[in-house]
């Protein structure tokens, strides 16, 4: 299986190479932060960084931000459409092998709030302000701090540069049944005087609807989400300006119970603030903001009266009026037992400074400030950490050909200590090295990450109950037990490196090796029956005492905990080119990668060994300003396996037929998953069939 892919690749990189002899010049360059945090060409970066910019966006039919990042080469996101807030807890990505709570969300360099058992789900991430996504693979905790083990995805929004304007999108998708999914986003910008100011508005809905198959069946929920952005940029003096960014994301969503006489309800409220002050002087720039967030997680029960009940379940229908007056009538004053809140909160104080010329660039910074989590299933009700952090990256040109860059950041944290991460990076450029205009671009790094641990892993309290599903947080473990190890943060070692060519700026190809090294894995284990802690825990919380007697007499386990147990391994290589002419654009990545858990000797799980992601787009020009565009795209995963059971290949066909109007107006109509490949039991590959209306329009 391997070997053919090889072959195919092999076969469409000569295609690809074959096509970009003709046509003209396209420039793929596009500005990059995240690596570097200070602003510079992919080229120029010695980071290797992928972008997906604003263009991409607007022209394809994402729905969320876990949509975009799906069409991210080498990028691996898993959900199902058993997920709550369109795809709540579910759905996540995985990044060079290193999975999703060990990937870092950020929007405009903070981070994203609202995790669940440390998972952002990125089905809540709207993209109505969002100017373009960056994703940097491999640690990056020398810059960004904890939880950057496999990477970075950075959502970088449109700010208030943008010139005074108003654009809208919508979206509509409709599976063979009829149901659907809308999203109709606002853009607005605008200027008076010295002070310009850009808002953003969006609001998505979604049916929910029964799938089944044999035995199996599947319940997607209704939902309806509002995003709501502001950025404002007011200068002061010549030299000092005043910003402002805002946003709120609310969601509501319903799934009905499987024997329908109750419903699932989950409501999510995020907001956030960032007052900033930005002061140049000459080559050097300082940043001092103020970073408040927080975010509201709600999950409970109520109950359906039988005469509102559904009697067969392929009769069920939702559509999406309906399924706004469902959500906005839920009745919280008839809750089933099961109620689960949520409310995490960030305040911190951050000081980043920019400097340096052409031969030496530097940054450095730090950040204090304190995060507040509450839980129904946290002891305690509320806990509270305190953080600081310092960090300095230094870069120095040596000469055209090579560049070498350092950085360190220290971080402490009143839960779990201090941590030191330093990096290192090394990029030599050539240029004309086959033809005129062109550039080979080797790029190296060795860089350690961390983890720390999260506040459910630190403090989760549920005892009690009659199977092995009672947890106890590691930390918490040992008010019973103090004889117990104190938790230590995940450690990882990352190597990275590889060739990057580009000619002329229409063909890029690059080859990108990695091998991470994971210690202190942090997991979810079952306490020994035979130890000590575990007789401490039966006489404080005796098995079956708040479960009505009943006890599962073939489940040994009664206790979970977590601990620093697994040492994990991962190597691979990723392969990307991508190519623009004239009337041909063309792109093809492969992915493949080992991961095993060293102590074990087992591989892990829900990770495909094989990645391939095709995409081909054909312009045609009707004549004035009409443009049709032809675009079709495949993705193949293989591998993939969980709890000793291998999942059927992924296999995904799309096609897409756009119709451009000069440079303001775009319609666009398409089939996701033309070959319908879908299964109930293996829910990756739900809903089946999707035909889907796209309009786009500038003013």
């Amino acid at each position: 299986m391997r070997w053919g892919l090889l072959g195919v690749m092999f076969s469409l990189l000569l295609l690809l190479i074959g096509l970009s002899s003709y046509g003209e010049s396209v420039s793929m360059e596009e500005i990059v932060v995240t690596a570097t945090r200070d602003e510079r060409t992919i080229s120029d970066s010695p980071i290797l960084t992928q972008v997906v910019p604003e263009s991409q966006l607007r022209e394809n039919p994402y729905y969320h931000v876990g949509e975009v990042l799906d069409d991210v080469p080498g990028l691996y996101v898993s959900g199902d459409v058993r997920g709550r807030i369109g795809g709540y807890g579910k759905c996540s990505l995985s990044i060079q092998g290193m999975d999703r709570r060990r990937v870092l969300i950020l929007i405009d360099g903070r981070p994203v709030l609202g995790s669940w058992a440390g998972i952002v789900d990125l089905g809540t991430l709207s993209l109505g302000g969002v100017k373009r996504i960056e994703v940097v693979k491999g640690p990056l905790s020398s810059l960004y701090g904890s939880g950057a083990i496999g990477g970075v995805v950075n959502i970088i929004t449109g700010g208030s540069s943008k010139p005074p304007g108003y654009s809208t999108s919508f979206l509509c998708k409709v599976d063979p049944n009829w149901n659907s999914s809308i999203s109709w986003s606002h853009r607005i910008g605008f200027k008076r005087g010295d002070t310009s100011v850009r808002l953003n508005f969006e609001v998505q809905a979604r049916d929910g609807y029964y799938l089944r198959s044999g035995e199996d069946q599947v319940n997607s929920p209704v939902m309806i989400g509002y995003s709501i952005g502001t950025n404002l940029h007011r200068p002061l003096t010549s030299s000092l300006s005043l910003n402002f960014d805002g946003a709120l994301n609310l969601r509501r969503a319903q799934r009905k119970g499987l024997n329908l006489s109750y419903a699932d309800n989950f409501e999510l409220d995020r907001f956030s603030l960032c007052p900033s002050l930005r002061c140049s002087t000459g080559n050097v720039k300082l940043t001092l903001s103020l970073y408040t967030a927080r975010c509201e997680l709600e999950n409970y029960q109520t109950y359906i009266e039988y005469e509102d009940r559904v009697k067969r379940v392929d009769e069920l229908r939702s559509r999406l009026f309906e399924a706004t007056k469902n959500i906005l009538g839920f009745e919280k004053g008839k809750q089933l037992p099961g109620l689960r809140r949520q409310d995490e909160k960030l305040t911190r104080l951050e000081l980043q400074v920019n400097g340096g010329d052409e031969t030496l660039r530097w940054v450095a910074g730090g950040d204090a400030g304190s995060k507040v989590f509450y839980s129904d299933n946290i002891s305690g009700g509320e806990q509270r950490r305190k953080e600081v952090s310092l960090f300095a990256q230094v870069e120095r040109t040596f000469s055209p050909l090579l560049s070498l860059l350092g950085g360190i950041r220290y971080e402490y944290s009143d839960a779990y200590g201090s941590d030191l991460s330093p990096k290192l990076a090394v990029m030599g450029r050539m240029r004309n090295v086959f033809k005129e205009r062109d550039s080979l671009i080797l790029r190296a790094s060795l860089s350690k990450g961390y983890r720390a641990p999260d506040f459910k892993e630190l403090y989760y309290d549920l005892p009690y109950s009659t199977k092995s599903m009672a947890i106890i947080g590691g930390e918490l473990l040992r008010k019973y037990a103090p004889w117990e190890p104190k938790l230590k943060p995940e450690v990882s070692l990352g190597i990275t490196f590889g060739p990057e060519y580009i000619r002329d700026d229409r063909l890029r190809i690059y080859t990108n090796f990695f091998w991470t090294e994971l210690w202190n894995a942090l997991q979810f284990v079952p306490i020994d029956s035979n130890s000590r802690t575990y007789r401490r825990l039966l006489d404080l919380f005796p098995r079956g005492k708040f479960s009505g007697g009943r006890v599962d007499p073939d489940v040994p386990e009664y206790t979970r905990t977590v601990a620093n147990i697994a040492r994990v391994r991962v190597i691979g290589a990723e392969f990307y080119t991508s190519m623009k002419t004239g009337s041909w654009s063309a792109s093809l990545s492969y992915t493949s990668l080992h991961a095993e858990d060293i102590t074990t000797g087992e591989r892990l799980e829900g990770k495909p060994t094989d990645l391939l992601k095709i995409k081909l787009r054909k312009a045609v020009r009707l004549g004035g300003p009409l443009t049709l565009h032809i675009g079709v795209s495949y993705r193949y995963s293989h591998g993939e396996r969980v709890k000793e059971e291998i999942l059927p290949d992924l296999h995904r066909l799309d096609a897409q037929l756009s119709l451009k109007i000069g440079s303001r107006y775009l319609l666009s109509m398409g089939v996701q998953n033309l070959t319908d490949e879908k299964n109930v039991r293996h829910l990756r590959q739900l809903p089946g069939r999707t035909v889907y209306v796209l309009t786009n329009i500038d003013f």
